[in-house]
């Protein structure tokens, strides 16, 4: 359900002339450490024990600071 939300947030953005900053790293990106669940449209995590996994937080951040240098071009 969180992948659709997702997807319909992006598709609405664009619809209404906004940007949409995706997650530029494949599945498990060794090289970068981030998106260990292969999500491209946005920050998402998982949880079995209510704690945040390292690299969805990793990941989080990574997506923080490139919307961030998107945002400072405007």
């Amino acid at each position: 359900m969180l992948i659709k939300t997702l997807f319909q947030s992006e598709l609405n953005a664009g619809q209404h002339g906004m940007l949409w900053v995706n997650l530029d790293a494949t599945y498990h990106d060794s090289v970068k450490g981030v998106n260990r669940l292969g999500c491209h449209a946005g920050v998402t995590a998982q949880t079995l024990d209510s704690t945040v996994n390292n690299t969805d937080l990793k990941t989080a951040v990574y997506l923080a600071r490139k919307i961030y240098s998107y945002a400072a071009r405007f």
